[in-house]
């Protein structure tokens, strides 16, 4: 898995077999193993990941349901709370698409739709992720996603209906993410309409188009599986807090 971001964050056990992924210290950690990593392993690894991060108040761990568990544990006896089980991702793939019969047409956010991408990426952070995005931030990602092309929208009379970004390549897959169709546009198929956009773009390189949705989002993950994306395994994201609070 490639990581990017400002501070990003790759460490690996001693023996290699089991790594942590972090873009920056606000997004979530993941964890990864090409086994079931002993106590001992995992101990090592935390030991790592202690001296390069500083937990602060929240910290969440993603990764294999138990794998993930363990490791929250370590994290969270560190942070004196205990851990909690935020979400659990589904994670597809898409083989061949069945793109909906949609009207509009797929195309790029304009610079003068900055705005409106801004308010979206917002409301998709709040919603999906349970982050309180930091809107300066987001007002400048928003406009390097309209940049370098990386946001596609889904239009319907000229207007935006639904966006989806192109992320992370590998040897053989493409990730898709920053899924998002506000309130009153869903129902529509749009999101299943940009999303078979993207994917049709990602069959041109060659490569096997993927994504993740949360298992409790069932109209989300049921749209995905309608176009054709086949579900892989699950994630869990495990969060940790402490208790800030006065005595």
């Amino acid at each position: 898995r490639i990581v990017s971001g400002e501070e990003p964050l790759v460490l690996l056990n001693n023996n290699q077999s089991t790594g942590l992924f972090q873009t920056d210290e606000t997004w979530s950690a993941w964890i990864w193993s090409d086994h079931n990593p002993s106590d001992e392993e995992l101990q090592d690894l935390f030991e790592a990941f202690k001296k390069e991060r500083d937990f602060g108040s929240r910290t969440s761990i993603t990764g294999h349901p138990d794998l993930a568990e363990r490791f929250s544990k370590l994290v969270a006896g560190e942070m004196d709370c205990q851990p909690k089980l935020d979400m659990t991702l589904e994670s597809y793939e898409c083989p061949v698409v069945k793109a909906p019969r949609v009207e509009g047409q797929l195309s790029h956010p304009k610079e003068e739709e900055h705005e409106l991408l801004t308010t979206y990426m917002m409301a998709f952070i709040t919603e999906a992720m349970g982050l309180d995005p930091v809107l300066d931030k987001v007002r400048e990602t928003a406009l390097k996603h309209i940049e370098n092309k990386a946001v596609h929208a889904w239009r319907v009379e000229g207007k935006i209906v639904s966006i989806a970004k192109l992320g992370t390549e590998t040897d053989s897959h493409q990730s898709i993410g920053l899924v998002y169709t506000p309130p009153e546009n869903r129902g529509n198929s749009y999101a299943g309409a940009v999303v078979a956009g993207l994917c049709g773009l990602i069959y041109q390189k060659g490569k096997c188009p993927s994504l993740y949705a949360d298992k409790g989002y069932a109209s989300s993950n049921k749209a995905y599986q309608n176009i054709g994306f086949v579900q892989k395994g699950a994630m869990d994201i495990f969060e940790m807090k402490k208790d800030t609070a006065e005595e």
